[in-house]
């Protein structure tokens, strides 16, 4: 007597599939994990909305798949946020901000201001347990004393208090909540350490659409002269003394031409008695 087993399936938040009531996540911690990742990333590479580093690159789409799956987060959002500077992945500002503030652990992040705006700091507070979380201060010093403001690719000097957030919020989440930043630095932060501007990891085929005002076709105007209106004169004929007298009318009359000329045939004169 042989008893069939369905196997059930179901997916799950951040790439998991449930099998027969285990939940299995994409990673390499295991065959099936591991086997599971391999087919997302044959997925993901066949796209043309991943980011070109990922494209037809299915070894760089596991590692992006594990990465979201230790996050428990959409692994095209981790792909779009991880950029690549001198051979190490780095994340956003923006995205630890964004993956801080949602989840779920944490209140949002807010920032402290000295008096003269020269000086941030990032703070937050522990949901679970009510402390208050205080980042560290980040001031233009700081980033003129470690080389940071000088930089050529940084915007230290042409966007100061965004950098200063930036700075002070990494710092807030790698000593607070180091599991989301995975032990990463930020782009910006490799960004001031390298001198090297992050390439930015765009989606899919970058398509340059040329614009041009739109022309009316040219058209072709053949001028025609045409002679002056012909002018017609009523004529009167009368017959004196055996001759055909013809008297023209000082009132000229406007007529279409005749559509072919008129034949003229010549016959003498008979004069009648009168």
């Amino acid at each position: 007597m042989s008893t069939n087993t369905a196997l059930s399936t179901q997916t799950q938040p951040a790439g998991g599939v449930s099998t027969s009531g285990a939940i299995i996540r994409p990673g390499f911690n295991s065959v099936d994990a591991y086997k599971l990742c391999h087919q997302l990333s044959k997925v993901f590479a066949a796209s043309h909305l991943v980011p070109t580093l990922y494209r037809a690159s299915e070894a760089n789409c596991m590692i992006a798949i594990s990465m979201a799956s230790r996050m428990q987060m959409d692994p095209l959002t981790v792909m779009q946020n991880l950029y690549i500077i001198q051979g190490k992945p780095s994340f956003s500002a923006q995205f630890l901000i964004a993956s801080w503030n949602a989840c779920g652990r944490f209140s949002p992040i807010r920032y402290q201001w000295t008096e003269k705006r020269d000086g941030c700091r990032a703070t937050s507070r522990d949901l679970q347990t009510g402390e208050e979380l205080v980042g560290t201060l980040v001031t233009i010093a700081m980033a003129k004393a470690e080389g940071w403001y000088g930089k050529p690719a940084s915007k230290w000097q042409t966007m100061p208090e965004l950098m200063l957030q930036y700075r002070a919020a990494a710092f807030l989440v790698r000593t607070y909540g180091a599991e989301i930043a995975l032990g990463m630095s930020t782009t910006e932060e490799a960004e001031d350490v390298s001198g090297v501007r992050a390439a930015e990891p765009t989606s899919g085929d970058m398509v340059k659409l040329a614009v041009s005002p739109i022309e009316p076709p040219a058209v072709k105007v053949e001028v025609i002269e045409s002679s002056p209106e012909p002018v017609y004169h009523e004529v009167s004929v009368k017959h004196e003394n055996g001759q055909m007298i013809a008297q023209e009318d000082s009132k000229p009359v406007y007529a279409e031409p005749p559509s072919a000329p008129a034949a003229v045939v010549e016959a003498p004169v008979v004069s009648t008695p009168a």
